[in-house]
């Protein structure tokens, strides 16, 4: 039985977004979709990799994988000492690296792939979220690819990134600790320099 959606509510459009992070869902997202919320976080080939297979769905469906946008999904921390942004962030983006690589290990690049087999072998589920993994085992690449973390510059450049590669909408999640004071200064030192279009 195919997949349908129904995109209206009354007279209004109603876009439809999938979340979906390997190359089944993906596809099955550029056959159907409106939009993916990309939980594998903010890697520029990450990015076009899920491009690739979202478009080879809507190849197979008849669609214009240009009408189908992306939004980029991940953690966020924010504070004038970059390194204490991003020391604040690792334990709690450890999850989100975990459930990515539970099946397979595909857009690891293989110099990563090493660190990111140590980190997962000893990942535990079992422990409260912000101890299941010794944070020394999160690499340099896992909290680069799946946080925005840093000054409020350094946000900023990541944002201009993601921007100049076409992602338009971003879904952050700040450390639950400090989660209104990171949202307040993302808010008031990173997106006001991003103006509604």
């Amino acid at each position: 039985m195919p997949l349908t959606f129904v995109r209206h509510h009354g007279k209004l459009p109603l876009p439809v977004y999938v979340s979906v992070e390997g190359p089944k869902g993906l596809r099955v997202a550029g056959r159907v979709s409106d939009g993916v919320i990309l939980g594998t976080g903010f890697d520029l080939r990450v990015l076009q990799w899920a491009r690739e297979q979202i478009a080879r769905g809507a190849a197979e469906a008849g669609r214009d994988p240009a009408g189908i946008e992306i939004m980029a999904a991940g953690m966020i921390c924010v504070d004038d000492d970059g390194e204490k942004a991003r020391k604040i962030v690792r334990r709690r983006m450890a999850n989100r690296a975990h459930h990515n690589f539970r099946f397979t290990m595909t857009t690891v690049p293989p110099e990563e792939i090493a660190g990111v087999q140590r980190f997962m072998n000893a990942f535990d589920i079992t422990r409260p979220l912000e101890e299941r993994v010794d944070p020394d085992l999160i690499t340099d690449y896992l909290l680069q690819r799946f946080s925005i973390a840093g000054t409020p510059q350094e946000c900023i450049s990541r944002v201009r990134e993601l921007e100049a590669a076409g992602v338009r909408r971003l879904m952050v999640t700040p450390p639950d600790t400090i989660y209104n004071q990171v949202m307040e200064a993302w808010a008031k030192q990173v997106m006001v320099h991003f103006p509604k279009t």
